[in-house]
């Protein structure tokens, strides 16, 4: 295994950072990226009788390539919130498809959130820009951005967007190790729910700890 993916494996591969920053997903995707007729092809499979464990290793795989990778497939709702912002922010869920809303608390005592125009900041790529610099907030989790991250609203749009292989890829690789080798699925949900040592990643198929580690943008 080379060190790059023990980078991966143990946080180490970062160019930004989460730090003071929280991330909450509000809306889920609304399908998985690969679909188990997809993966009864790739594993030769001609029955219904592994349908629900196929089920459940595209949804871990997939879960765990997002984390690790910090990329987003099949379009999610997310909602990151900041103490004071910065007149320029990255989005840290990517890529971003729109910005749903910036609001703020303006005082420590406000109860209701004020709305930022969408004219007064403007997004590029995953960077949100103030025109004219943000208002003052309360501080603690005083701002917060609503935004959509994805390659595509659905599956097929997602499949069909080149910028997505690369992770479809890794995850149909590592539904298929998973499910070739069940045990493994134990240490995965660990990791996906975060109570588990990324470096129990280890027997995952390198090809695809690879594949993840070329779209890693930040440490998380």
């Amino acid at each position: 295994m080379s060190i790059n993916i023990k980078n991966l494996l143990f946080g180490q591969t970062s160019s930004r950072s989460l730090r003071g920053i929280k991330l909450k997903l509000v809306t889920a995707s609304p399908e998985e990226p690969v679909t188990v007729a997809h993966m009864k092809d790739v594993l030769h499979i001609i029955n219904v009788r592994y349908d629900a464990k196929l089920t459940r290793v595209i949804k871990a795989s997939r879960f765990l390539v997002e984390k690790l990778s910090g990329k987003v497939m099949v379009d999610q709702t997310w909602t990151q919130i900041h103490d004071t912002p910065s007149q320029i922010i990255t989005i840290n869920k990517t890529p971003v498809s729109s910005i749903t809303t910036v609001k703020y608390y303006p005082t420590i005592d406000a109860t209701a959130q004020t709305t930022v125009a969408s004219s007064k900041y403007f997004l590029v790529g995953d960077i949100l820009t103030s025109r004219e610099g943000w208002e003052g907030t309360r501080g603690i989790q005083g701002f917060e951005i609503t935004f959509v991250a994805g390659y595509g609203a659905t599956a097929e749009l997602v499949a069909s967007n080149g910028d997505a292989y690369v992770l479809l890829q890794a995850t149909e690789m590592i539904a298929a190790y998973l499910f070739e080798n069940p045990g493994d699925l134990v240490q995965v949900d660990a990791v996906n729910s975060g109570s588990g040592d990324r470096a129990g990643l280890r027997s995952l198929p390198p090809e695809a700890l690879s594949m993840i580690l070329s779209e890693v943008a930040w440490e998380l």
